[in-house]
């Protein structure tokens, strides 16, 4: 009967033991199912070149809409260069594994070549594609013969300008003359804005508009940067040092007189900068 017993007990613990054994398994397997399932590996395969083509507007086409809108296909690039008639004109950002792209030219009349570039994003070479666009201004409606009023006649003293206007240059309004201090269009386009957005010209404008000329704008930014932070105290020491200077605050101490200077050169500051502001 005992014997009976130890028997029945080692079966048990033989059956708990394999029970316990499946249990630890199926665990350690849907651990590693769930691991496996939670992991994403992202690689990009690198090729030599990449690849570019432009599918809008098709090569020695003619368009009569401004903006011109620019698509097309793209391989293995994070960003696409366009050049128009061989000068830079904007930047088309990519994302990683993006294959299309699309953007918008503003294009003066005429036939331009459109050159697009992508930037190779293993440091691969650059695939290039080029298409040939002819522009012209939208047909105008034809006249009936009737008498179509102008609106407002001109004064005595108005200006009648007879041609084509310049892109990007308002009815009235002198032409920027950013163009004619000879930068090239990846500088002097951001100037232009910036000068637009503060309201200043490279020159003295006469007009109805009040701007900022370019050296007017250089006193008022220096006249501020003095008024606010001084002269540097090598400078001022400099300044100090001068026999004319010693002579006129003679009886005053080294530390007093950098002091003087230091209030003479914000005081002048300020009389300039109103004067840049109100003359």
């Amino acid at each position: 009967m005992q014997s009976f017993v130890v028997r029945n007990d080692r079966h048990l613990l033989a059956v708990v033991a394999s029970c316990g054994f499946l249990v630890s398994l199926l665990l350690v397997l849907s651990l590693a199912v769930s691991a496996h399932a939670q992991t994403n590996v992202y690689a990009t395969i690198c090729v030599p070149a990449s690849t570019i083509s432009i599918d809008q507007p098709v090569n020695d086409s003619t368009v009569t809409s401004n903006p011109v809108a620019i698509k097309g296909s793209v391989n293995q690039a994070n960003q696409i260069e366009i050049y128009v008639d061989g000068e830079f004109d904007s930047i088309l950002p990519l994302t990683i594994g993006q294959s299309a792209y699309s953007g918008m030219l503003q294009l003066p009349i005429g036939t331009h070549t459109v050159r697009v570039e992508a930037i190779n994003s293993c440091d691969g070479e650059n695939g290039e594609a080029t298409s040939v666009i002819t522009y012209t201004a939208p047909p105008t409606q034809p006249s009936t013969g009737e008498t179509t009023p102008t609106g407002v006649a001109p004064t005595e003293d108005a200006t009648i300008t007879i041609g084509t206007p310049t892109p990007g240059v308002e009815v009235g309004q002198p032409k920027s003359s950013i163009a004619s201090l000879g930068l090239p269009p990846l500088l002097s386009r951001p100037l232009e804005q910036l000068f637009g957005w503060l309201n200043i010209s490279p020159v003295d404008v006469n007009g109805e508009a009040q701007t900022l000329s370019f050296g007017r704008a250089a006193v008022i930014f220096m006249s501020m940067y003095l008024l606010i932070i001084g002269l540097a105290p090598t400078a001022i020491r400099a300044i100090a040092m001068l026999p004319f200077v010693i002579s006129a605050t003679a009886g005053t101490t080294t530390t007093r007189r950098r002091h003087i200077i230091g209030i003479g050169v914000r005081v002048v500051s300020l009389i300039v900068l109103i004067g840049a502001l109100l003359l």
